[in-house]
This record gives C-alpha cells, sequence and structure tokens, in this order.
C-alpha cells in the first residue's frame, strides 16, 4: 500500500481527535479564550500555552491546519486570509505562508491593489513575506504617485521606501523622489519646522540621521542646476560632506551640464541602455554613398537592407556597445548635436566642419551624376547602332 493511502484516514483520526472535548493534555489559551487539545482524564495540565495575540477563531483554522492538513480559503474573506497569514508567521508555519502568498497573488488581486496600504505595511514588517514584498514594489514602480500621494505615506517603513527608490524603472524623476523622501523624513519628526531656513544645527542632524540610508540611491547628478539650487541646496547640510562639495563643485561647472540629459532617467522606461562616447571624435559621425548614418564603428543602413546593421569593431567606443558580431535591425535612431558650453572659436570649427562635410557631400553626389551621364552617354550608341541595324 503507497504511504500517501494513510494520510486522509490519519487526519480525519486527528481532525476527529480534535473536535473531542473529553480528553487534553495542552492547553493553548488566545486572548481570553481557553482552547484544550487532547484532554486528559487526570487533574493537572502538563502544558500551557499563551497566545495573545491571536483571536480564537483564526486559531481554530490554524488547529484545522495542523492537525489535518486542510485549509480551504474560498470560505474565508480577504481580510481574514491576512490574519491566517499574520499567524501562521507567528507559528513558524512556512508552507502555510508560502501557499498563503501564492493564494493572494493569484485570486486576490484585485483586492490587493485597493488595499495596498494593508498589504504594504503587512508584507514589510514581516521578512517572511518576500512574494507580497515584490508585488508590492511592482505596484508601487508602475504608479508611485498613488503611494507618495496617499494619507499613509508618512507611515511607510524605511525599508520599503529604500526598495522602492532602488528600482530603475520607478516612473517618477529623480527630482521628485528627493522631494517625497525629504518630505517623509520630515514626517518622522514633526517637531522640525516646514521651512529648512529655519533649521537650528540640531535640526539638521535629526533629519541627516533620518536619511542617510536613503542618500547613496540618490542619483543627484541627474538633476538640473535649477532643481540642485532650489530643492537640494537647503538641505546641503544633511548631505555628507564630500559629496555635498563634489555636488557643489559640478553643478557650478557649465560643462557638465551639456551631457546630464544623456545620463538622465527617462520615464519611457528604456531598458539595459548602454552611454559610451567614440573614441576618435572626428569619426563620431559620418556617411557614405551606400551606407550610413555611422557613429564611428556602428553601421546602420536604410529600409533596403534591413537587418544589416552591424557594430564593425566594439573597441571603437570608450566601453563595448556589442557583445556579438551578429547583425540587428534598428527601427528608429536620434541624432543631436550639443552645443551648450562650447567657446565662439569651437562653435566656428563646428560650423566649418559641418560645411566642409556638406561640400564633400554634394561633390559625392555630382560626380555620381556625372558617372551616371557618362554610362548614358556611352549606351545610347550602341543601342541606336543596334536599332539601325535591325
Amino acid at each position: 500500500m503507497d504511504d500517501s493511502t494513510f494520510l486522509p484516514k490519519l487526519s480525519q483520526n486527528l481532525l476527529e481527535i480534535l473536535k473531542d472535548n473529553e480528553y487534553y493534555d495542552i492547553t493553548i489559551e488566545v486572548v481570553r479564550r481557553i482552547l484544550s487539545t487532547n484532554k486528559k482524564r487526570i487533574d493537572g495540565i502538563l502544558t500551557h500555552i499563551k497566545l495573545p495575540n491571536i483571536s480564537p477563531e483564526i486559531f481554530q483554522i490554524i488547529l484545522r491546519y495542523i492537525y489535518g492538513g486542510r485549509l480551504s480559503l474560498n470560505e474565508y474573506d480577504t481580510l481574514s486570509i491576512i490574519k491566517i497569514l499574520i499567524v501562521a508567521n507567528e507559528l513558524g508555519l512556512q508552507e502555510l505562508i508560502t501557499y498563503l502568498q501564492s493564494f493572494l497573488i493569484k485570486n486576490k488581486e484585485n483586492w490587493v491593489n485597493q488595499n495596498f496600504n494593508l498589504i504594504y505595511q503587512t508584507s514589510f514588517n514581516n521578512d517572511s513575506f518576500l512574494k507580497l514584498q515584490n508585488i508590492c514594489i511592482e505596484l508601487m514602480s508602475k504608479e508611485p504617485e498613488k503611494i507618495f500621494n496617499s494619507i499613509d505615506f508618512d507611515s511607510i517603513s524605511e525599508k520599503c521606501l529604500i526598495t522602492l527608490i532602488k528600482q530603475d524603472d520607478i516612473q517618477l524623476d529623480d527630482i521628485q523622489i528627493w522631494e517625497r523622501v525629504v518630505k517623509w523624513g520630515i514626517a518622522q519628526n514633526p517637531e522640525l519646522p516646514s521651512d529648512p531656513l529655519n533649521y537650528s544645527k540640531y535640526d539638521f542632524n535629526i533629519l541627516k540621521n533620518t536619511l542617510q540610508q536613503f542618500i547613496p540611491f540618490i542619483k543627484f547628478y541627474n538633476l538640473s542646476s535649477e532643481e540642485f539650487l532650489n530643492n537640494v541646496y537647503p538641505y546641503k547640510k544633511i548631505i555628507p560632506k564630500e559629496l555635498r562639495e563634489d555636488l557643489i563643485k559640478y553643478f557650478l561647472n557649465p560643462n557638465n551640464q551639456s551631457i546630464k540629459n544623456l545620463n538622465s532617467k527617462s520615464k519611457d522606461n528604456i531598458e539595459n541602455y548602454i552611454l559610451s562616447r567614440v573614441e576618435t571624435k572626428n569619426l563620431a559621425i559620418f556617411n557614405l554613398s551606400n551606407y550610413g548614418p555611422s557613429f564611428n564603428g556602428l553601421v546602420l543602413y536604410g529600409d533596403n537592407h534591413y537587418n544589416e546593421s552591424y557594430c564593425k569593431d566594439p573597441s571603437y567606443y570608450e566601453k563595448p556597445i556589442r557583445e556579438t558580431v551578429d547583425r540587428f535591425s534598428v527601427e528608429e535612431y536620434e541624432i543631436f548635436q550639443i552645443t551648450k558650453g562650447l567657446s565662439k572659436k569651437d562653435k566656428n570649427d563646428a560650423q566649418k566642419e559641418l560645411e566642409r562635410r556638406k561640400l564633400l557631400k554634394l561633390q559625392k553626389e555630382l560626380k555620381w551624376q556625372e558617372r551616371l551621364c557618362t554610362v548614358f552617354e556611352e549606351e545610347v550608341p550602341k543601342i541606336n547602332e543596334k536599332t539601325w541595324s535591325f
């Protein structure tokens, strides 16, 4: 006989024992009600367990699971399932914890979305609820405004907020993230003035200690000079001294701002982008009569050569932009020129270079037309000759 055939009968017998109120050797006190298991005829209780934070109704459900390995969640509302999950965690029932999380995610998605605050507070208060934590992070990354603008935002845990701002695909600008983090930090210390101009040294130290774990995840260098001046600089004393000095030097240098947008994060959720500059500047962009445009070693073709673009030499760039020699297609590309911060001489040189390239392009087109005319002139007599001979 297979071992599994014993389980249903054994489970049923255990459930019948659970229902029997005559014998016991263990009492479990939940809230103010005493539940007993396996009543014993002799006087004296061998074991007495107190679980004051668990309701009798929820614990009865847990007991049925422990004794019979049975749990039909369809007969309970979602809030009761959350309570069962919390109790299962307190009792260390890991298998049940995993099952309950999966059930909520699969069958109660709408309820989870509608009761997000309860779910994230429950999940981030318990390290065992990793599946629910991941769902919360996913929801927050897609619609962060719902979370940041909710009335419960100030009560969000530090761990939860750090996990959120670490996400590369969060749909918020970097300055918005900084503003929300500062708002959260001030809310954790109600005694702080609302205006940083009124802060004492002691006030800044309080806010600094509150937000010190967040600073490494704020992308300060993606901000504009105006954003840094208006939103970050008033709180400069909560930023570590070395980083603060580097930021001030960076934003005082206008040349740094000309490439700021190349590093900034887009709301278009572009994944796996590579920022790499060409090694040979005069080949940064060029084109020939049979293909183009090309960006140093990156050769692009038009519609007539779909899937024929390639990178002929990755070493042309500061860091490789391709790990394979396979050819590929390009759906869309954009070319722009940065001129901000150039000196007058540099601008004149750039204009001369542009005019030179236009002239070369025109010369190539004229040579190509001249070649075509020559070919036609050579072919016309032959055609006429054949026509006359016919």
